[in-house]
């Protein structure tokens, strides 16, 4: 098991990013592997692990080897009621939902491969001649569904089977609006994102009220709010179509504009963000019309866009034509959906590749670069033992701090570190000039040698050149030599 883990870390550490490397790994997924059109409106997951992708032409269910189409089929009431797929929303209860435009929402039906109609939307459509298409579909903290529709916002309470207008509480101001998104922040305060701008909904009030917003000023003639995520406890990142995002203050109900690139007034040029996505780790996503898929860094309010990775398939502006979303999958995979080119999927929870080695330029540099071994130091740190003594490395900044090393038989740090092994707050190691214990918790060392080898054989005495220490019984250590010799210490004695 030892062995495994240092063999594994020695991968990750051998390879972290050459200046020539990428990141991460790349996957693309359009028509070419049998995806029904390369304008992605939405990504999915299911409770079964299945990504679904629904595009300006069917919806496509992939397995990670290959993909199911489905198709509106005038003569089958349960095929899919449209051909596009405007959004996918898993609630809850993992059931799985498809927004479809004028032709309405669905619910999938797992057991008989069929899509079903929401029958309460279905019941008002006759009188508003489907003037509501649904183009989002989301939840609050209650459980509760949202169905955003162009000028009408619904909601539906599945335990209830209750169906409610919630229209008429915006008092006009969403008439031919589509409502874009529902963000909760907390259970009785949502957020509501439109193409008229933002409104503030007091679910306990029952009461919604619009945020001011300066279109000219912030949105460059356009108050159209496509995307949101909670930064923090207060400010909100909402995507938009000309400024790229802004940031809303919820308690000061103030907005601030996006820092460069995005911002027309640095940049001098418009650009769209679609999709935002706050994934697992925190990390935000940013699926923008000339970036492509960026990274953004709201504690410096910086970015970097995936187009630098040299083995991102698509590097130029708008190559893959507009950003339409980003999903993370339930393995951390972040997906990114494109108008012209389908879907850019990758892993980045895997560490990209980088190299350490000695640069004797750089004292901060690793202490050797002949590599014998690896222990851990709690959760962030790594000892490493080189040929020029003991390097600690620090995973999160990449900081390294190199031990000073000895090679006369009297200094007491270690030189040439072989082998590691752990027992409480000691790190023992094997080295070429005998055994080395450092105390952790003060940092302390303490070299154990045999006595004089002059007038010896190697068979005739275990010697200081060693190359495997085990801690193997309370007290006791067992040391193997570079002639193949087993050996004991007592630690008491």
């Amino acid at each position: 098991m030892r062995l495994y883990c240092s063999i594994l870390f020695l991968c990750l550490i051998m390879g972290f990013a050459a200046h020539s490397q990428s990141r991460y790994h790349f996957h693309s997924l359009g028509m070419d592997q049998d995806l029904s059109s390369n304008f992605v409106w939405a990504i999915g997951q299911d409770k079964f692990g299945f990504i679904w992708i629904g595009t300006n032409n069917g919806l496509n269910r992939y397995d990670g080897h290959s993909i199911k189409q489905y198709f509106n089929n005038p003569k089958d009431s349960f095929s899919l009621p449209g051909n596009v797929v405007y959004w996918i929303f898993t609630d809850r209860d993992k059931d799985i939902w498809f927004a479809c435009g004028r032709q309405g929402i669905v619910r999938y039906n797992y057991a008989k491969d069929r899509f079903e109609k929401l029958l309460p939307y279905e019941k008002i459509q006759p009188k508003n001649d489907r003037i509501a298409p649904v183009w989002r579909i989301c939840e609050d903290l209650q459980g509760r569904i949202y169905i955003n529709c162009g000028g009408k916002l619904f909601r539906y309470t599945k335990s209830s089977s209750l169906f409610e207008d919630l229209t008429p509480l915006f008092h006009g101001a969403i008439d031919n609006e589509g409502v874009a998104m529902v963000i909760p922040q907390t259970k009785d305060i949502i957020w509501v994102l439109t193409d008229g701008g933002l409104f503030h909904y007091d679910l306990q009030k029952n009461k919604i009220q619009q945020v001011p917003f300066d279109k000219d000023k912030l949105g460059y003639g356009l108050a159209a709010m496509h995307d949101g995520e909670f930064i923090n406890s207060e400010e909100i990142l909402i995507s938009m179509g000309r400024p790229g995002f802004v940031i809303f203050n919820t308690r000061t109900r103030q907005f601030k504009p996006a820092p460069a690139p995005f911002n027309p007034a640095i940049s001098k040029n418009f650009t769209e963000t679609g999709g935002v996505l706050k994934d697992s780790k925190g990390r935000f996503w940013l699926a923008n019309s000339f970036f492509g898929l960026v990274e953004y860094f709201p504690t410096n309010s910086t970015s970097y866009t995936l187009k630098k990775e040299p083995s991102y398939p698509y590097p130029y502006a708008e190559q893959e034509g507009k950003g339409m979303n980003v999903f993370e999958d339930r393995d951390g995979n972040v997906w990114y959906g494109t108008s012209q080119r389908g879907v850019v999927w990758f892993q980045p929870q895997q560490d990209f590749i980088k190299v350490y080695q000695r640069n004797y330029a750089d004292a901060a540099s690793l202490s050797g670069d002949g590599i014998f071994g690896f222990s851990s130091k709690g959760a962030d740190q790594v000892f490493v033992g080189t040929s020029k003594g003991l390097s600690r490395l620090n995973k999160k900044t990449g900081e390294i701090y190199n031990y000073p090393y000895s090679v006369t038989s009297d200094g007491i740090f270690p030189a040439s570190v072989k082998s590691f092994t752990q027992h409480n707050d000691s790190l023992f190691m094997a080295t070429g000039f005998g055994l080395s214990i450092l105390k952790l918790g003060t940092e302390k060392f303490t070299r154990i040698v045999a006595k004089d080898e002059s007038n010896l054989q190697p068979y005739e005495l275990f010697t200081n050149s060693l190359s495997k220490v085990f801690y193997t019984r309370p007290g006791e250590l067992v040391l193997l030599n570079t002639y193949g010799t087993l050996g004991k210490y007592d630690l008491k004695t």
